[in-house]
């Protein structure tokens, strides 16, 4: 008997980051988009996905122009704007060393990569990586990825209070709620 070479529904999941562990590729999305499908918790957010239980979200993926630099004596914030909406995105100087002078400056547009969070009822996005745009197509492309995904795999925001499948999710997983 010839072995099924067809993929299978969940393997478009792993790919965009959304697997049950929160790891894997990246996902793109929109500022707009964040607030509209993410409940945020202490340590990350979760989505509720087309026909699956919920799940905690991964690395993110922002492209934008920079329009604001607070630098600290810890931290970088930049805060992207990518036409739907800006995301404060921080970047933490390493461990025992000064954060340098901001590497990009105001209206440079970047692709961000890191992780959401909420901190006083502020959507962030920790960066693990942020770089320069060059590719003048690059924007373009990062929102047909990002409305495809909301589209595709995105539902309405989850509220543990009332979703079952929801509060099932985070006690297995044991996250607290904000």
């Amino acid at each position: 008997m010839a072995e099924d070479t067809t993929l299978s529904s969940t393997l478009p999941l792993a790919l965009y980051g959304l697997d049950p562990a929160g790891q894997g590729a990246l996902l793109p999305v929109l500022a707009g988009h964040l607030g509209g499908v993410c409940r945020t918790l202490c340590d990350g957010a979760i989505v509720q996905l087309k026909g699956a239980q919920p799940h905690l979200l991964g690395q993110v993926r922002v492209v934008g122009l920079v329009v604001a630099i607070d630098t600290t004596a810890r931290c970088t914030k930049y805060t992207i704007d990518d036409s739907t909406g800006s995301l404060v995105c921080i970047l933490w100087a390493e461990l025992g060393q000064f954060p340098s002078e901001p590497v990009f400056g105001l209206a440079s547009q970047v692709a961000v990569h890191g992780r959401v969070s909420m901190y006083r009822n502020t959507l962030e996005l920790y960066v693990k990586h942020i770089t320069l745009v060059t590719d003048p197509h690059e924007e373009l492309f990062h929102w047909l990825r990002a409305i495809h995904t909301h589209q595709t795999y995105l539902t309405h925001p989850v509220d543990s209070y009332t979703s079952s499948a929801a509060r099932n999710f985070l006690d297995a997983n044991q996250v607290r709620s904000h």
